[in-house]
């Protein structure tokens, strides 16, 4: 992908094709523009797992307006994107994570479940 503005990226996030959307997702991680945290949000729900991780990514790179659907994110059906959720959410440490990364302890994922753990270490619960 050729260098894009900002606003190219977020147009990017919604095109048809998946590499685009997982380079813009990235890109715009990178960016740490705050007007990207909606559409990275939006692609949380993206029906391709490489773009929800990616912007799970981004969304940690932006910060703290990203916690609420990190949280959602948390209890998404693919495990990577959980465990990216529950990394975002140690690297943020906003103490809205506590309760929702406690829970990702009994996750079926035994690398989700370590993750969370890190992240509550993070967070300074034990």
């Amino acid at each position: 992908m050729k260098s894009k503005s900002v606003e190219d990226l977020i147009k990017a996030l919604v095109s048809y094709d998946d590499i685009d959307r997982v380079q813009a997702a990235l890109a715009l991680g990178e960016s740490g523009d705050p007007k990207t945290i909606d559409p990275l949000i939006r692609s949380l729900k993206d029906y391709n797992s490489d773009v929800r991780e990616y912007a799970a990514i981004a969304l940690e790179k932006i910060g703290t307006s990203a916690v609420e659907p990190l949280i959602k994110a948390l209890r998404d059906k693919n495990s990577n994107i959980r465990y990216k959720a529950a990394e975002a959410l140690g690297e943020i440490k906003d103490n809205r994570a506590k309760g929702p990364l406690t829970q990702a302890l009994r996750d079926e994922d035994p690398h989700v479940q370590l993750k969370a753990k890190e992240a509550l270490e993070r967070l300074g619960k034990r």
